[in-house]
């Protein structure tokens, strides 16, 4: 599928960005950690250096944090790669105030994107 068609099978827009990532199982379970790929309003890719213990449906709290920025939200396990490393993690049942905190990360993200080509532009 070609790079125009796969945005436009999306929901949401997604935004490269790398970051550190902490999640856990909802029920019980220590704390792992990734590093954030891909973010939008609907989601977030993951990628993890160690085989994935998780399960597609799966509910999982994530912690995200890119520079100063934090957010936490739960997810639902989506995707899991066939090497087992990458999540694809659908945000879940999100309240008013966390959509908002989200769309102001994002947003964050993006403004903090544009002021790093701007500086490398010049």
């Amino acid at each position: 599928m070609d790079q125009r068609m796969e945005e436009c099978r999306r929901k949401h827009k997604r935004f490269g960005q790398s970051g550190a990532v902490t999640m856990r199982r909802i029920a019980s379970g220590p704390h792992l950690t990734g590093a954030l790929f891909e973010i939008s309003t609907g989601g977030c890719l993951i990628w993890t250096d160690w085989l994935t213990p998780f399960e597609p449906a799966e509910l999982i709290e994530v912690r995200l944090q890119v520079g100063p920025l934090g957010l936490r939200v739960m997810g639902d396990i989506r995707h899991v790669s066939e090497e087992g490393r990458l999540l694809g993690v659908e945000f879940h049942r999100l309240a008013e105030k966390q959509l908002l905190d989200l769309q102001r990360f994002i947003l964050e993200l993006e403004a903090s994107m544009e002021r790093e080509n701007l500086t490398a532009s010049v």
